[in-house]
């Protein structure tokens, strides 16, 4: 989580300026690939339809067919629930079938997922909510988005870690987003290796030049939603190593969604709407003798943002400094300001935040305009007069 300090510039004003390892050339050769283009709207994760709803573990299994051999992916829908639900609609709508791994560099990754074998690419949807924040990570046979150099501009092209690639887990300079992992590959990995050991060189994708591309594309045939009980022992065990490897992170994304849910019910059912146009609810009431907030003080809060599709784009929980932090009423955005002036001690209020009263056009992951929605318990209050 990146680390911000609200009482130098507006709450979570840092977010997108945070300093990153940018992996050299990797959105860049996207973009000069052809790779998928921005989308304009993100889809919603909703029940990832007949997936994670019939499955408690929230594990959906594909099987890729191509002409290097079967690799068998493991998707987590409980942790990139917006990046599953799409990439199963394009496994559903067979796009996948025909297409080719058109970019492979040994010791990085291949990515595949949207050219044809004559090298032309393929039209897609709009781009998906980039869930880096989940915390899974890109180590080798993990299964990721790619994107452009903006953050939500994946849609139906996927890369295959052949290596570990902690760079791609770190905000990219520019953007200030890191690359998205949605699964992994838990049967196939000698196919994964005879791709990534294809003869690459200049090739031509989509009429322009380009690097890496192989000699003579690897070729998806199809993409399949395969059980649970298809696997082979090895994929079962492979499927059991990253539910313990990642408890920790799938239990956190979950407990982000539920409070995001609870957040939108609160604001729905028991909203009120001031003049500015800010709506809040309050969700716990603090005691009857609290102290209140004034305009001139300095509090003490946990927090957590959500764009209101339900991706999370900061959290005082999930900081380094958290799980509260300290910052003065008149330094931060407007509608932070307004909603939490009158709280008292140990109230929980849902905040629901127009443009006009956060960050206008300033871009917050990557949405200018953005409606902003915050859960924030008001820890303590330090008065205005107050020494220290």
């Amino acid at each position: 989580m990146t680390s911000i300090r609200p009482s130098r510039r507006a709450l979570l004003g840092g977010l997108a300026a945070a300093a990153a390892l940018c992996v050299p050339g990797f959105a860049a050769a996207q973009a000069g690939a052809g790779a998928d283009a921005p989308g304009t709207a993100a889809t919603s994760p909703g029940e990832t339809d007949r997936d994670a709803a019939g499955d408690p573990d929230g594990f959906i299994f594909v099987r890729l067919d191509t002409s290097e051999g079967d690799v068998d992916l493991l998707l987590d829908a409980k942790a990139a629930p917006f990046t599953v639900k799409n990439f199963l609609e394009y496994v559903d709508d067979g796009f996948y079938a025909g297409t080719v791994f058109h970019r492979v560099i040994p010791n990085f990754m291949i990515q595949g997922g949207g050219f044809t074998v004559e090298g032309d690419q393929k039209e897609t949807r709009d781009g998906v909510w980039n869930e880096w924040r989940n915390g899974l990570k890109n180590v080798q046979g993990s299964l990721a988005m790619a994107r452009t150099n903006l953050p939500h501009s994946g849609t139906a092209q996927f890369y295959v870690n052949v290596v570990d690639n902690p760079g791609l887990d770190r905000p990219q300079a520019g953007n200030g987003a890191a690359y998205a992992v949605f699964g992994t590959v838990v049967d196939g990995m000698d196919a994964v290796e005879a791709i990534r050991t294809t003869e690459t060189g200049r090739g031509t994708l989509s009429g322009r030049p380009a690097g890496d591309v192989p000699t003579t594309f690897p070729v998806i045939e199809s993409a399949t939603r395969i059980e649970a009980d298809d696997l082979s022992d090895a994929a079962k065990a492979a499927t059991e190593a990253w539910r313990s490897r990642y408890a920790d992170a799938r239990a956190r994304v979950q407990d982000r969604r539920a409070r995001h849910a609870a957040a939108m019910k609160t604001l729905e059912e028991k909203g009120t709407d001031t003049q500015s146009g800010l709506r809040y609810a309050i969700g716990t009431e603090g005691p009857a003798d609290a102290p209140v907030t004034a305009v001139t003080d300095t509090v003490v809060v946990e927090y957590t943002g959500w764009l209101p599709e339900g991706l999370m784009f900061d959290s005082s929980l999930e900081s380094p400094r958290g799980p509260s932090i300290e910052f003065p009423l008149n330094g931060v955005i407007a509608g932070f300001r307004e909603g939490l002036t009158g709280m008292k001690v140990g109230e929980t209020r849902y905040l629901r935040i127009p443009p006009d009263l956060g960050y206008g056009q300033r871009p917050i992951e990557g949405q200018p305009n953005a409606t902003l929605v915050f859960e924030v318990k008001l820890v303590g209050i330090k008065a205005a007069d107050e020494d220290g």
